[in-house]
């Protein structure tokens, strides 16, 4: 007696049906007996087990790796604590306060761990970083002016980083499906308490491990930098080059996402569903329960406001033109009745009457027998109280109530499953209009196609504002419409050739992965930000020593982050592997757009400064 999202009665609803099977021991009747549970209740326990499970290996598979691409990097275990520190402090304090102020993980929010580690430890990069590069030119014995210089010099980009990693996140709260609202919260408070963590316990960690032993004097990781280098002289001698390529491939990737942005969303949910369950489970098990019934096994609940409208209800559902198209049938419990009672009655008395007028001339054996087929006289017309309980509950509501509720089927050769039809569904019954009668459709095919109108609603606007938000942000930052638009150039043509390559390899966007866009423009703004910081540091015509320098510390944010998004690939959740994917496709991008197609771009509005006098 409780909503089927109760996961507590859920799971002693199970339990218990389990136990009473177990008892009967099928096996006794028959060795080749066995006993399957489906049904909604089922599938989604399965499904939150996987995903319980999931979230613990993908949490753990992320901070191993992360510290593992850090030792490798650094090669050094104290760049363990030195930069997992802030990260593990941000994380903690982002889940308690899910805890006090939510109380719970879903779906959506459940994998939130992994990126708010690869996203949040990319603070405390750019800070080591800097102190590093600042220890070896001042010199090991002046910490305090290395530190204070690192501080001073990374603490405004890094904000910006956050801030507009927040500005997307925070762009979800607008979402109506609360789970969106509830990432964003999540993930923009995650973001900005890893910042946090990183400047409040950050330069003491480095000041502490420093006296110890000190930190950076050891060029190990000079040859990781091969990359920067070889990408900095790029840059500086074929910024041109660069540019038309960039314009080239995105104008490719825009005509790809013409054709896709047609059909871009996934209405396959069975491409969306847990993988085990889908191919071992109670999911496989339900395709072999709908072949052995008339009717499908997941109906669709309508409660009537009013008794005496429920068959008037029915019949204008049934005579809906699309109805034999898209409905199997619609069951109500006026069908447990007889129908013509009155004349079935009246029939009866009848005969009552004939035999009680010659029952006594018949010999007493005849006598015998006909009395026990007389209709009695306690006959009446039945109504909806008389029928037994084991048939009436599911008709039955929470007081006592019977009848106000009819159930409606779904079409034999459709599956609610296929997110057109449920759309079409859902549309037809909200369709149906009965004068002088309120009803309401409800259940899961309701919810869940709410859910794509949603997404595809909100899809828009959440990404519309996390663009404006972000745009306003560098606008107010930077005081200027050069480096703003350099950082926001970057960020939309790495998205823009996100969705050319998802366009291009047929990726859809889901309920759950199309946050990737509006987050995605956020936290591409860290790479943008922290190059055209230092840019601005060194002044016009150093790109190459930005490059060298700043370009390696941002490259490895990017691969934490593409980390954080990749053990999402190896959940049983489709759903999840997708987001992983293409969030992997948006950082990508977006790493290659900020660190060679930005900075050529920078490169060649200098040199034409300098042309033009």
């Amino acid at each position: 007696p409780s909503g089927a999202s109760s996961y507590e009665n859920n799971l002693k609803l199970v339990s218990d049906v389990r136990r009473v099977v177990d008892e009967l021991d099928p096996k006794k009747y028959s060795p080749q007996m066995e006993v399957g549970f489906t049904g909604d209740i089922q599938t989604g326990l399965e499904e939150r087990e996987a995903l319980a499970s999931d979230m613990q290996f993908i949490t753990i598979l992320c901070l191993t790796l992360i510290l593992a691409v850090i030792v490798w990097y650094y090669r050094s275990f104290r760049a363990l604590l030195l930069l997992g520190t802030p990260m593990l402090l941000g994380l903690a304090a982002s889940l308690a306060i899910t805890y006090f102020a939510i109380g719970y993980l879903n779906t959506a929010t459940a994998f939130l761990s992994s990126i708010i580690a690869g996203n949040g430890i990319n603070f405390m990069i750019i800070m080591a970083a800097r102190f590093f590069e600042e220890i070896r030119k001042e010199g090991h014995e002046d910490l305090d002016s290395a530190l204070r210089q690192s501080v001073l010099s990374t603490a405004h980009s890094t904000l910006i980083a956050a801030a507009g990693a927040a500005i997307a996140y925070g762009s979800l709260s607008i979402a109506g499906f609360r789970g969106f609202r509830q990432f964003g919260l999540i993930g923009g408070v995650g973001m900005l308490l890893c910042w946090f963590a990183t400047f409040a316990v950050g330069p003491a960690l480095i000041a502490f491990l420093h006296r110890r032993s000190p930190l950076g004097t050891r060029k190990t990781s000079e040859g990781k930098h091969r990359i920067s280098r070889f990408v900095a002289w790029v840059v500086t001698h074929h910024p041109r080059k660069i540019l038309v390529g960039s314009l080239i491939v995105s104008s490719l990737a825009f005509l790809t996402i013409l054709r896709w942005s047609f059909d871009p969303f996934e209405y396959d949910f069975r491409n969306l569903r847990n993988r085990v369950s889908k191919e071992r489970g109670s999911a496989k098990l339900s395709n072999r329960v709908d072949q052995i019934f008339s009717l499908p096994s997941d109906p669709t609940p309508v409660v009537v406001d009013r008794l005496d409208r429920v068959q008037a209800v029915r019949e204008a559902i049934l005579s809906a033109p699309d109805a034999p198209f898209i409905i199997g049938d619609v069951k109500t419990l006026y069908q447990f009745l007889p129908t013509d009672q009155e004349a079935k009655l009246k029939v009866l008395a009848d005969l009552r009457r004939l035999i009680d007028g010659k029952i006594d001339f018949l010999p007493k054996k005849d006598r015998d027998l006909l009395e026990e087929y007389r209709p009695p006289e306690s006959l009446k017309v039945l109504d909806l109280e008389d029928i037994p309980e084991a048939v009436a509950r599911p008709f039955t509501e929470a007081d006592g109530t019977r009848g106000r509720v009819l159930y409606v089927y779904r079409h034999k050769k459709e599956s609610l499953l296929n997110g057109r039809y449920l759309l079409k569904f859902s549309s037809f019954l909200r369709g149906i209009e009965v004068p002088d009668t309120q009803m309401i459709a409800t259940g899961q095919p309701m919810i869940f196609a709410d859910m794509i109108t949603a997404v595809l609603h909100d899809g828009v606007r959440v990404t519309a504002l996390s663009f404006f938000g972000l745009l306003a942000m560098l606008l107010i930052v930077y005081r200027g419409r050069r480096e703003s638009l350099a950082v926001m150039m970057s960020v939309v043509v790495g998205t823009g050739w996100m969705l050319g390559f998802a366009a291009l390899f047929d990726l859809k966007l889901n309920f759950l992965n199309f946050v990737v866009i509006p987050i995605g423009l956020g936290i591409s703004v860290d790479y943008g930000a922290n190059i055209l910081n230092r840019y601005r540091l060194e002044g016009p015509g150093r790109m190459e020593t930005v490059m060298r320098s700043t370009g390696g510390a941002v490259f490895l944010c990017a691969l934490t982050t593409i980390i954080g998004y990749a053990t999402l690939i190896t959940s049983t959740n489709m759903a999840l592997q997708t987001f992983g994917v293409m969030a992997d496709l948006g950082e990508i991008c977006c790493i290659f757009t900020a660190e060679v197609t930005m900075t050529a771009l920078i490169v060649w509005m200098d040199r034409r400064r300098e042309s033009l006098g």
